[in-house]
């Protein structure tokens, strides 16, 4: 029997605390092997914070199995940025080594995109594969992506996320 691919959504920051009550294990060790911090648990516990506990008006969506996260990505909501449009930052996205590849960093995106109503995403993903997920995720979505007012197509950079 395999384990089954779970997606949770929470509306709201939180602590690893709140975490083990909600029965999602283990976000510490994704932000640590998501971001290949292993040995700097200083760092660690900085970005765990900036990914779950720190934005004032969090949106985060974690795919886990067996109660065990493996991926995770979590929007801000940006006010007055453009009118009529329905914006989002990202704020972070981590992954497990192993679980790369296979289009969860994809589903995220797509589940915060759908879910969430955004019109236009701001962020600057920290990891090629993190890259590679926004650039298949918002092509897939009919979204092109922008830096400033200049269009740049590139999977290898990030910027402003438009949709068409």
């Amino acid at each position: 029997m395999s384990s089954e691919l779970v997606f949770t959504y929470v509306n709201h920051s939180f602590d690893e605390q709140e975490a083990e009550r909600m029965q999602i294990h283990s976000l510490h060790e994704l932000v640590m092997e998501g971001y290949s911090l292993q040995g700097d648990a200083d760092y660690a516990s900085f970005q765990f914070r900036n990914e779950y506990t720190d934005g004032e008006d969090s949106r985060i969506f974690i795919a886990s199995i067996d109660h065990q996260a493996v991926a995770s990505i979590s929007f801000d909501k940006v006010e007055n940025f453009a009118p009529n449009l329905s914006v989002y930052s990202i704020r972070g996205v981590a992954c497990l080594e192993r679980m790369r590849g296979i289009g969860l960093g994809k589903r995220l995106y797509a589940l915060g995109v759908q879910h969430l109503g955004i019109d236009a995403l701001i962020g600057s993903t920290k990891t090629p594969s993190a890259v590679l997920a926004r650039a298949s995720a918002t092509r897939d979505l009919g979204m092109r992506t922008f830096y400033g007012g200049m269009e740049v197509t590139s999977e290898a950079r990030s910027g402003i996320l438009v949709s068409i």
